[in-house]
Order: C-alpha cells, then structure tokens, then sequence
C-alpha cells in the first residue's frame, strides 16, 4: 500500500497538471479569436471602439434551450459542402458545454487596435430614464466616439484546437444590428474566418 499510494498522487498530480493545461490552451485560444473578429467587426467603422458586454451571451433567435442553438450550430455547418468533413459535432457538443453559465470576459486580454470599454447589461439599460426609445440618444451621450455596443458567446472548439465557432452580435443603431455564427480554422497557429452565417439582422 505505501508503495501504491506515491503512484497514486503522482497520476493525480498529472491529471491535474493536464486539466490546467487543456483550460489554458481553450483560453489562449477563444481571446486569440475575440481579438480577430473584433478587428474584422472594426474594419468598416470609423470611430473609436466599441462598448463589449462583459458576460458572454448565446440568445440565439428562437429560444435559449439547447436544441434551438444546436439547431442554429447545425445550420451553419451545413451552409457550405467543405464543412462536411470538419468536427462539427465535437465543435458543437463543446460549445453548448462552455455556453452552459455565462463568462467574464477579462478585455486587457482581448488584443485590438481601438479601445475597448466593458460595462454590463444593467449599466447600459439603467442609463435610459425614461423610455427604451431614447436608448441611443443616451448611450451617444455616455459613451462618446463609440460605434456601438458587442456580445460574444464562448468558444466552441474541436479537441485539437484547429476548427471553432463562435456567436458575435453588435448594434449600433435601432435598424442596425446583427447576430451571427462565424466558423474558424487554425493555420500555421494563426486563426483565420472562414464563414459568417447571418442568424437575424434589424
């Protein structure tokens, strides 16, 4: 039994070692990816930054529930034939697991070229008084040279890290917003967007 119980710790210790391993290599990642579809978000404006929400979000069209998103996760993969041979049910299966609870996102890790400024879903609505209707009249005022506020989902990922998905929304207007899953892959250890699958749009 002494001889047994080093052994025992040793292969605990490891499978510790590992687990951390594997959450840092999902969080290097999915802020690798926040960091490239925010510029390409950013590309076509002009002012400063943006407001990012500062929980991730997946309220897709259709409902909250597990079968509405992997429904919206399966329509994306089915958009092009080049996805038929991607892990999409891995992909899948491991986005509704990280999408589980909501996550703080950490904005000194999220790497652009414009500012970024995090608030949360309360402080934006407690800043309209009196009517829904005067929100962006408001939030010009409170968040000046902003072109408008954005939410991100987690990161859905295969087990080697090469093939994601992920949910970004923006608004900056009334009549100007969008949902969207975009589908990545990983060559020569960079990221790069190969589909943007529009969900809704107002």
């Amino acid at each position: 039994m002494k001889k047994i119980l080093p052994i025992i710790l040793l292969l605990f210790f490891a499978g510790c070692k590992t687990r951390q391993t594997t959450s840092e290599m999902q969080r290097d990642n999915e802020y690798q990816i926040y960091s490239l579809i925010l510029e390409a978000l950013h590309s076509g404006e002009q002012n400063n930054g943006w407001v990012i929400f500062d929980n991730t979000v997946s309220d897709f069209p259709g409902g909250h529930d597990n079968a509405s998103i992997n429904k919206a996760l399966v329509y994306a993969f089915n958009s092009k034939p080049e996805f038929s041979t991607w892990d999409s049910k891995e992909i899948i299966s491991n986005y509704l697991l990280m999408n589980k609870a909501q996550h703080h996102f950490t904005v000194d890790s999220i790497k652009c070229s414009f500012p970024l400024f995090r608030t949360s879903r309360d402080s934006i609505l407690s800043i309209v008084k009196d009517s829904i209707l005067s929100y962006w009249k408001v939030f010009r005022k409170t968040y000046p040279n902003m072109n408008g506020n954005v939410s991100l989902s987690r990161v859905g990922f295969n087990s080697n890290y090469t093939q994601a998905i992920v949910y970004r929304k923006y608004s900056v207007d009334f009549l100007n917003a969008e949902g969207v899953l975009i589908i990545l892959k990983k060559e020569n250890n960079v990221w790069k967007i190969v589909s943007t699958v529009m969900l809704w749009i107002s």
